[in-house]
């Protein structure tokens, strides 16, 4: 019986942390609709299917206050519990690596994109945030170069050049070597 009545006991506080989850996110407490959407799926996780997207929208957005007052911390902590009560979801890895990235942070980045990935392959977000996150990594000086037409015109001609004479010598060796002088 004591069973039971814990069990109730539970869910009662789950449900009053989940109606007080609901009021805060209606008023736009988001700090505060986080904290009891979190215990209430710690508490009572059955409910995770029913609350993901809500949990979801005010993690996104909570996450997004905390980064325009520059909490990164909080903001790292708070994506850290997302994640050990949704271990599995894409959308909160590419979340996070999305914040590291615009904290110019894009090699870190990557890994939370690839990781995304992995858990979903057709998750189109992740996708473009690893290439944003890859072209990051490439300083601008590059782009003049990559673009220069008549410089990468000359660098083909030269390696198609040069090939050919190594070409030429390794058929030239190929041949004596495959010759017997007797």
């Amino acid at each position: 019986m004591d069973d039971a009545n814990g069990d109730s006991k539970r869910l009662e506080v789950a449900l009053q942390f989940r109606n007080l989850a609901d009021t805060n996110f209606l008023e736009q407490k988001l700090g505060d609709a986080y904290f009891y959407y979190l215990n209430c799926l710690k508490i009572y996780p059955n409910w995770k299917a029913d609350l993901k997207e809500k949990f979801f929208i005010v993690l996104s957005c909570w996450g997004q206050a905390l980064e325009q007052s520059n909490n990164y911390v909080e903001i790292f902590h708070i994506y850290k519990e997302a994640l050990e009560m949704f271990p599995d979801c894409a959308e909160l890895y590419n979340n996070l690596g999305a914040h590291l990235l615009r904290l110019e942070r894009a090699d870190e980045s990557i890994d939370y994109f690839k990781r995304a990935l992995r858990l979903d392959t057709s998750f189109y977000p992740a996708y473009r945030n690893l290439h944003s996150a890859k072209c990051a990594l490439v300083e601008r000086w590059h782009y003049r170069m990559l673009n220069d037409s008549c410089r990468n015109e000359a660098y083909r001609q030269a390696i198609a050049k040069k090939s050919v004479k190594v070409l030429i010598r390794s058929w030239i060796l190929a041949l004596e070597l495959g010759c017997s002088g007797e």
